[in-house]
């Protein structure tokens, strides 16, 4: 085995015909408790196409967790609006302004679209969405929202007592 490297790692000058062309990344490993070396092999393009994924994943996540986080933050500033409105802090014009500013035209949204959106974010938070939360969200219909929990597995709505009755 330690001819094999040292084969590979020497230069193009030196390397043996049947080894031009790899192009690997190599795990060298031994447990504290064994004496057994063992020698792990991965193509560096299919290393670094798994990178890739796992990265596109990753930004995917903070996406979904980001418009998770806008859409919290705008509830929280209408809510406060709301509030100084009922406590006369505001009139009835600038809360008007205030609701119409914050309001959004309902879109039409394949329920195939958010489905897969709607069940990475009950695997990434502990938030307990309603049909509703998520039709705001996503500024679609509830019957959107319904049509895209039929297709997302039951056991990622434990805990989801609205989403599991809105499902069934």
């Amino acid at each position: 085995m330690s001819e094999f490297f040292k084969t590979v790692t020497t230069t193009e000058l030196t390397t043996q015909p049947n080894i031009n062309g790899l192009d690997v990344l190599a795990r060298v490993s031994r447990p504290t408790s064994s004496h057994v070396t063992s020698v792990s092999l991965i193509d560096t393009q299919v290393f670094i196409s798994r990178l890739m994924q796992v990265e596109s994943e990753w930004k995917s996540d903070v996406s979904a967790l980001n418009d998770v986080v806008n859409w919290q933050q705008k509830l929280i500033d209408f809510n406060s609006s709301y509030s100084a409105y009922l406590l006369e802090q505001i009139d009835d014009d600038e809360f008007e302004k205030i609701a119409e500013a914050m309001a959004v035209e309902e879109r039409e949204v394949d329920p195939e679209e958010i489905a897969p959106i709607m069940a990475r974010l009950l695997k990434l938070t502990t938030v307990e969405f309603t049909p509703s939360d998520f039709a705001n969200l996503f500024n679609c219909s509830i019957s959107s929202v319904d049509d895209a929990l039929h297709m997302i597995p039951k056991f990622l709505m434990k805990g989801q007592p609205k989403l599991l009755e809105a499902s069934e």
